[in-house]
């Protein structure tokens, strides 16, 4: 699962919710195992997140993107 993270991460440069990634690799948004896998990619270094805050859409999530 980590592998496909990195290689959708590495398509999209500008990051992607984590929504969208479970979206590519079919599983669901809150799949243990892809929450595993993202946090466990962010303690490596090879993938780093970023909080946004849509005031206006009442919605918080994080932007995941490749670690530069």
């Amino acid at each position: 699962m980590k592998n496909e993270i990195l290689r959708i991460l590495r398509e999209h440069p500008n990051g992607l919710r984590q929504r969208y990634i479970a979206g590519e690799i079919g599983c669901w948004t809150a799949s243990p195992d892809l929450v595993k896998a993202l946090h466990e990619l962010k303690e490596e270094g090879k993938v780093s997140s970023i909080f946004h805050r849509d005031i206006g859409n009442m919605e918080s999530f994080y932007i995941w993107k490749i670690s530069s």
